[in-house]
């Protein structure tokens, strides 16, 4: 028995025929073959103005960016200072204690991705607010993603890191009140 594979690669292989029978040819009189009958399908649906259509194309088509190990570099880099930063604000507090480093790394890694994100909206054509028009013809302001996206991930590491702050309170007040009872216990 053929896997779906096997039976989707001798799809794919095979020329599309017309509903008479007759096979179908491209531009260069060679026969079409199915993704090339799909591509065809999807362009003509994108330029008919179907925004789904559109969308899959520019994200087909969309370029990756080469691997830049300088970039890695300066992110780790910026991943250590923000792991540095927020062990600071718990250290002149009194109230860091390594057994929160892991909350501490994920934290760091939230706001890295802010920091990203922020740079986004400070490169060239980054619009706040774009203005979309609908098919009536009525237009709405909307708060770009990029910013919108920010605002949340901003608001859920500022809960986060006051979370971390409280618990960390919390646990160097217990400490506190187990080294008194020790005392009095051994006095």
């Amino acid at each position: 028995m053929k896997t779906i594979e096997e039976i989707l690669q001798e799809r794919l292989a095979a020329p599309v025929r017309q509903k008479s029978g007759a096979i179908l040819t491209n531009d260069q009189g060679e026969s079409l073959l199915p993704l090339e009958a799909m591509i065809m399908s999807v362009m003509t649906n994108a330029m008919r103005g179907d925004i789904a259509a559109i969308a899959f194309i520019q994200n087909l088509t969309k370029k990756q960016a080469p691997d830049d190990p300088a970039w890695r570099d300066s992110q780790q880099q910026q991943l250590i200072d923000n792991i540095a930063h927020i062990k600071a604000q718990l250290d002149a507090d009194h109230i860091y204690e390594p057994s929160t480093d892991v909350e501490i790394d994920r934290l760091a890694n939230s706001l890295l991705i802010i920091q990203r994100l922020e740079a986004k909206m400070r490169e060239p054509g980054h619009e706040d607010v774009t203005i979309e028009t609908n098919r009536a013809g009525q237009q709405s302001a909307r708060l770009s993603i990029i910013d919108d996206l920010r605002n949340k991930l901003l608001k859920q590491f500022n809960a986060d890191l006051r979370q971390l702050r409280q618990d960390a309170q919390n646990r160097f007040i217990m400490r506190r009140q187990n080294e008194r009872l020790i005392n009095r216990q051994k006095s």
